[in-house]
């Protein structure tokens, strides 16, 4: 049990790197004031930019999400007839499928929120 949570949390930290590369820090140590060529910025809105992020998160979201569930299932499989195994697995797929209405709720209220103020 302790080695599938030593997965689980090398998974979530592996994704955590891999998204946070996406938005490498950005140092400015020119002494001339100038930008560094190789940090370009994007053409990009402020509402593109947020969409992309928000994305992002929301997709590292789902990916947790589903790994709860699967977790869930796992424990229900493996539950050999003990009812409190198959209790415990019910619960995390019920609070899992409640975390995915939330997630989604969350994301479609937030596209709404920044639809609402950048058409002002």
């Amino acid at each position: 049990m302790k080695a599938l949570k030593h997965i689980g949390y090398s998974a979530v930290a592996a994704t955590t790197l891999a998204y946070s590369s996406t938005f490498a820090a950005i140092t400015t140590e020119s002494t001339s004031g100038k930008v560094d060529e190789k940090l370009k910025g994007t053409s990009g809105t402020l509402e593109s930019n947020v969409q992309y992020i928000i994305g992002s998160i929301t997709n590292l979201l789902y990916l947790i999400a589903v790994a709860f569930v699967l977790y869930g299932g796992f424990l229900m499989l493996t539950a050999g007839g003990e009812e409190d195994k198959v209790k415990k697995g019910k619960t995390i797929l019920m609070q899992a499928a409640l975390g995915l209405l939330v997630i989604f709720l969350a994301s479609t209220f937030v596209s709404f929120i920044l639809r609402a103020i950048t058409a002002v």
